[in-house]
């Protein structure tokens, strides 16, 4: 992804005109700007392998926060949640971007350890929030 996209702007400007997305540059950070179009769900690591398992789709872009041990599925935001997948996400430590949240994109240095499980395809394919959540919901067990 980053092999000739060294400086921040460099990788901003391949964020978003390679696969277009919303991005700002904050502290030496490349940022995406979750909107009316973007945003991401963050699972516990192992969650996230199921309900990625279950959609069965390797198209998905997946970023890994690997000191949390947690990923963000990132979501076209075609609904809000209802309670019982609110109570879902709560149990499972499942947490939702909103509009004007940022999440860290990777960097080619690999500052602070973040990465790609799944590179977004060119442009971009987003699965519906409502498939995770139909997804997390289908793969959850409870004891």
């Amino acid at each position: 992804m980053f092999e000739e996209h060294r400086t921040l702007d460099e990788v901003r400007w391949l964020y978003e005109r390679v696969y277009d997305l919303p991005v700002v540059v904050m502290s030496n950070w490349v940022l995406l700007q979750v909107c009316d179009f973007v945003g991401g769900v963050i699972f516990p690591r192992e969650l996230a392998r199921k309900v990625l398992g279950h959609l069965n789709e390797s198209l998905i872009p997946v970023i890994e926060h690997p000191h949390r041990k947690r990923w963000t599925i990132l979501v076209y935001p075609n609904c809000l949640p209802d309670d019982v997948a609110e109570r879902a996400m709560s149990r499972s430590c499942v947490s939702m971007t909103v509009r004007g949240d940022r999440v860290v994109l990777p960097l080619p240095c690999d500052r602070g350890g973040f990465r790609w499980i799944r590179e977004p395809a060119k442009p971009v394919v987003l699965p519906k929030l409502s498939e995770i959540i139909a997804a997390m919901q289908a793969v959850q067990t409870w004891v």
